[in-house]
């Protein structure tokens, strides 16, 4: 009786493998199929999920609290005051400021 009990999971473990080893001959031709179908799967996945990010629009309230985060740029008025002199006196510098005037890109 002690012997039938070690020798069931010995029996179990080879049906198992066996089983298995016949479920891997019948899936084997198809594999290249599976493949190429989870990964069609996995790319229309990530095509949804980004298509639903791309267009979802932010709420009032986002757009309020980044709206409130941001500082205008604080701009030194003795730099300004400088610039202005430079460029009344400086011809060259004065025509490089309408040039950027004019077309800023």
């Amino acid at each position: 009786m002690s012997e039938d009990i070690e020798t069931e999971p010995v029996k179990a473990k080879l049906n198992l493998a066996q089983a298995s080893r016949k479920i891997w001959e019948r899936v084997r031709p198809f594999l290249w199929l599976i493949l190429i179908v989870f990964f069609i799967v996995l790319y229309g996945y990530l095509l949804l999920r980004i298509n639903s990010f791309s267009s979802t629009k932010p709420s009032v309230l986002q757009i309020s609290s980044d709206y409130k985060a941001t500082t205008p740029p604080a701009i030194n008025p003795s730099i300004v005051k400088q610039l202005n002199n430079l460029q009344n006196t400086s011809v060259s510098v004065k025509a490089l400021f309408n040039s950027a005037r004019s077309n800023p890109f």
